[in-house]
């Protein structure tokens, strides 16, 4: 079983080289509130970092509009991170990665974006076409989501784990919800909006780790 990795909430430089080096499938930078928010300038210097890189490229914007989405594309991401919106779930933009916290409804509302927006994933280490499902907290705030409850959408198509992970629950939670990839942002910082290069290598060592004992080559 492929599990794809994104590092979220990259600040410095020196931290988007490291994530490169620990072997991520994906780097994010945020847009959105909180300690990890980057301004479009920084986010270019940090883009200039990964541009030789074989790694997707996800901004995450909070709730945003089609023509936000589109400007900070164009600055050279490969998707957009945003939360799930009517807008956005008509708008068939394939680069959207649709954002969703934990709540008791979520999984009839990503059944409604499933059902106008068919996965069109091209590979296993791709974001393309997964979901995200974050903590009811969202990104960055550590919180958890139901894993019981995500694991039950994933059995409906792919899906990007968020919120609370680290080295020590990993184990559980691919256990629990398998899903098609793992985001982790507090849980590999030394300070907010500091990552640790240390628990970066050693997040992604945990996830190639746990690949190999699900009996499927990565």
């Amino acid at each position: 079983m492929r599990i794809a990795v994104k590092v979220c909430g990259l600040t410095r430089p020196a931290d988007v080289q490291a994530a490169i080096a620990a072997g991520v499938d994906a780097i994010g930078v945020v847009f959105d509130r909180g300690t990890c928010r980057v301004s479009e300038s920084e986010a270019r210097i940090l883009l200039d970092k990964a541009q030789e890189a074989d790694i997707e490229r996800v901004a995450v914007v909070g709730e945003a509009d089609v023509p936000t989405c589109r400007r900070i594309r164009a600055l050279g991401f490969d998707f957009v991170q945003a939360v799930a919106s009517e807008a956005l779930e008509t708008a068939g933009l394939r680069y959207i990665v649709p954002a969703f916290f934990d709540s008791l409804d979520v999984e009839s509302r990503v059944q409604a974006w499933r059902l106008a927006n068919p996965s069109t994933r091209s590979s296993s280490g791709s974001l393309q076409g997964a979901i995200n499902v974050d903590g009811a907290g969202g990104g960055g705030t550590g919180a958890k989501a139901d894993w019981f409850r995500v694991a039950r959408i994933a059995r409906g198509g792919a899906v990007i784990l968020s919120g609370g992970l680290r080295v020590e629950n990993l184990a559980e939670a691919v256990r629990l919800v398998q899903p098609h990839a793992v985001d982790v942002s507090s849980g590999v910082e030394e300070a907010p909006g500091i990552k640790s290069h240390r628990r970066m290598h050693a997040f992604v060592q945990a996830v190639r780790n746990l690949e190999s004992t699900l009996g499927e080559s990565a």
